[in-house]
């Protein structure tokens, strides 16, 4: 479950990271 968990967290921060991105 550690891992699922590593990986919604990794999809999460791309994605804010895109938004962000997008914000710019």
């Amino acid at each position: 479950m550690q891992v699922a968990q590593v990986e919604i967290a990794d999809v999460v921060v791309t994605t804010l990271t895109v938004v962000a991105a997008g914000n710019l």
